[in-house]
């Protein structure tokens, strides 16, 4: 009898052995699960951008000032090939500390008596630069460089050019001026030279195609992808 009631005390712990998975599987569903995950991460990932344009008392950063600024939201999943409609708008006056230069007023025609008493949302402008992905602006170094003067934490944000990003020149474009380049493609800002008219401009003008049959914006968005995401792997400097 003794043998018999080994064998049946035993046989349950034969089949929990034999019933364990090993660990080459136990490896293979951990790559699987890791991979589907990455695959679920890329296809759902919506990016948060920033078109931007500032007006300024002149051109150095160093001793001229912001007197106007335009920033609008827009989202994209690259994944889809999508860009969206436009989510939110902010556009500001600032007086300045210093006088503006006669040929900045003839260009945006902004004058220090429109401009008195005018403040920026600061609080508004750092809650966007902290959530925004990704900036645009046209002659995007520009821009960047009022704005860090104001805003420092804007300088760890990754930066498209719609300027240099772009082969305008390679497309038969004599100019890589905003206003040059909307004129040719039958584009009219309303107030050209102002900020929230030429960003709103040039959002439309990036979703107009290159004669490779590509939209200006994912021309520029692929060229800038792979240092984006190299970026967003580095810690704030």
């Amino acid at each position: 009898m003794i043998p018999y009631y080994n064998h049946i005390l035993n046989k349950p712990k034969l089949q929990q052995v034999q019933q364990k998975p090993s660990f080459s599987v136990y490896i293979s569903l951990f790559f699987m699960l890791k991979l589907k995950k990455m695959m679920i991460s890329e296809v759902s990932k919506m990016y948060q951008l920033w078109w931007v344009d500032v007006e300024t008392t002149g051109l150095d950063p160093r001793k001229d000032e912001i007197i106007e600024i335009a920033l609008m939201r827009t989202d994209c999943d690259p994944s889809r090939r999508w860009l969206s409609p436009v989510r939110q708008k902010y556009v500001g006056l600032r007086e300045p500390f210093c006088p503006i230069s006669v040929e900045a007023s003839k260009i945006n025609g902004l004058t220090l008596k429109q401009l008195t008493g005018k403040k920026l949302d600061n609080t508004l402008i750092e809650s966007i630069i902290l959530e925004a992905h990704v900036f645009i602006a046209h002659n995007a170094p520009f821009d960047r460089s009022f704005l860090e003067m104001m805003f420092p934490d804007i300088r760890h944000k990754m930066w498209f050019c719609s300027m240099k990003d772009i082969e305008w020149k390679y497309w038969g474009f004599q100019s890589v001026g905003l206003q040059s380049l909307l004129r040719a493609h039958q584009i009219f800002p309303h107030r050209p030279h102002r900020a929230e008219s030429d960003i709103l401009s040039l959002y439309q003008l990036l979703q107009e195609h290159n004669p490779h049959d590509k939209a200006y914006f994912w021309e520029m968005w692929d060229r800038n992808y792979h240092q984006f995401l190299k970026q967003k792997e580095k810690p704030p400097q």
